[in-house]
């Protein structure tokens, strides 16, 4: 049997419609094909065709986002600031 190693080089959308049952869809199908380390798009609100993971006040996570996310990669890697003691998950 062949193996190879494959990331997906980004994905995301709206938390409606037809592009939240892809999303959860795709999330179903990254956990199972056990390719958990992706990147997905965005973090700004002001993207027009996906949204991102904060709302337009550039403060407010998007939960259902975040929970997507927590349930393709449970342990993401993180960084802490030395800076500001601030947790960044990559």
């Amino acid at each position: 049997t062949k193996t190879a190693a494959i990331t997906v080089g980004e994905w995301g959308g709206q938390m409606s419609g037809s592009d939240e049952v892809w999303m959860n869809a795709f999330a179903n199908y990254l956990v199972e094909i056990d390719a958990q380390d992706n990147w997905f798009w965005c973090v700004n609100p002001d993207s027009g065709d996906t949204g991102g993971l904060l709302e337009n006040d550039w403060k407010t996570p998007v939960i259902p986002k975040l929970d997507l996310l927590q349930f393709v990669q449970p342990n993401p890697t993180k960084v802490s600031s030395m800076n500001n003691n601030r947790i960044i998950c990559v």
